[in-house]
Formats: C-alpha cells, sequence, structure tokens
C-alpha cells in the first residue's frame, strides 16, 4: 500500500475503487441485457487489471432482488417506510 505515512496529524491517504453493480445479468442475452454491456464489463475489468496497484482497496456491489416485489431491497433509499427519517438514519445496516 501507498502513501500511508501519518505526517503532521494528518489522516493516511488512501484510494479505493469503487464499482457498483456492474452483473452479468446487464451483459447482451440476458434478463436485463443492455446494448454494448459486455463491452462495458470488459472495459472495467482491464481497467482493474492495469490499474490495480493504484488502489489500496477494489470493492465491487451488486444489488439483490429479493420478495416482495420485482425490485425491492431492504437498504433500498428512499422507500415509503424510511419517509420522514433523516438520511443518517435510513440505512438499516451498520457500516453502509
Amino acid at each position: 500500500m501507498k502513501n500511508h505515512e501519518l505526517t503532521g496529524g494528518n489522516m493516511p491517504d488512501h484510494r479505493a475503487l469503487i464499482i457498483v453493480d456492474v452483473q452479468p445479468t446487464f451483459c447482451e442475452g440476458r434478463a436485463l441485457g443492455v446494448e454494448s454491456g459486455n463491452a462495458f464489463a470488459e472495459r472495467i475489468a482491464d481497467f482493474v487489471t492495469d490499474n490495480a496497484d493504484e488502489y489500496d482497496l477494489i470493492v465491487t456491489t451488486q444489488d439483490w432482488h429479493v420478495d416482495p416485489g420485482a425490485h425491492f431491497s431492504d437498504l433500498t433509499v428512499p422507500s415509503a417506510r424510511n419517509a420522514g427519517r433523516p438520511p443518517e438514519q435510513k440505512w438499516t445496516k451498520p457500516g453502509v
């Protein structure tokens, strides 16, 4: 890892790459396929391969679709059950 020395009371410098919701479902020929989905996924993979050493942490995310509906997640914000709550109270799982 790079740039992790504490200097002058400053916090360490960390870099993260967060890749949000890239999944096979969005590639051509799949349930929610979009034009150029495969090419887009390949570009992301190439970028990670070529640049992984520039990041301290690489994270990928994927949402989950469970009952009660076609597009439901217990972390969906905003939703009817979160109406009226301040933003900092809307996420229900620690660390999210």
